[in-house]
């Protein structure tokens, strides 16, 4: 099914304001927010449609609408294509800083990024050392502070992760080309079994020459612009000798 204009505005305001609050999202409150021009009865019947095309699901009968996996795939492919992820200028600056700040010849380099990767994006990080195997992650209370982690079964998967990290990371990044960074999100990766999860992940080039990666892992709900980007300026830096 090839989806409308209107249709595709609706989808993408529906999964911003459902990333900012958690809750579903219903025709009258995505009036609101996307100041709309249509009535919350159109809004409801272009609801419908795009949860029978399997964009958006209901999971209570009077309850609004959230993303499913294809809603959110839709969303990173946008937001991809239209080179919407940009973070401002403050943000982007602050984040340089912070890295030249942490004097990435050092050993501990990849321990100390993931802990500003955490900070930056509010979600889990994951850094390492591809040839020798050493992975470091910072950020789990972040992660699993979140609402969409209350279960106890997604938090004992995500710890089930995190002791196999080393062969996870090592298996996923087989498959990505250098400076590659993509998104995997629910079912679309294996890092547990739920499929509550999204992943960033891209490889990089360490300042000496040594082949790493970063990675941010979150809720599928998590803010896919401000992710994508955090990796994206990362990933330019370190290749950027001059700035070390």
């Amino acid at each position: 099914m090839s989806l409308s204009e209107r249709q595709q505005n609706i989808l993408l305001s529906i999964i911003e304001k459902y990333v900012q609050t958690a809750d579903p999202v219903g025709s009258e409150e995505i009036v609101r927010f996307a100041n709309f021009t249509l009535s919350p009865a159109t809004i409801r019947n272009e609801m419908a449609i795009l949860e029978e095309a399997g964009y958006l699901y209901q999971p209570h009968t009077s309850a609004g609408r959230i993303p499913t996996d294809k809603g959110y795939r839709f969303f990173v492919n946008h937001i991809t294509a239209q080179k919407l992820q940009r973070m401002d200028a403050e943000e982007q600056k602050n984040l340089e800083t912070e890295l030249v700040k942490l004097k990435l010849r050092e050993k501990m380099m990849a321990r100390t990024l993931a802990r500003l990767l955490s900070t930056f994006s509010h979600n889990l990080a994951i850094t390492g050392l591809l040839e020798e195997k050493k992975f470091f992650e910072s950020g789990i209370k972040e992660l699993i502070t979140q609402p969409d982690f209350q279960n106890t079964d997604e938090i004992c998967q995500i710890a089930e992760m995190l002791d196999y990290l080393d062969e996870n990371i090592e298996e996923i990044t087989q498959e990505l080309e250098p400076k590659q960074i993509k998104t995997l999100i629910g079912n679309e990766h294996f890092f547990t079994k739920s499929g509550e999860c999204a992943i960033i992940i891209s490889q990089c080039l360490l300042p000496e020459g040594e082949k790493g990666v970063i990675a941010i892992l979150g809720p599928k709900r998590m803010e896919y612009r401000r992710n994508i980007s955090i990796v994206e300026n990362v990933v330019k830096f370190l290749e950027d000798k001059s700035k070390l």
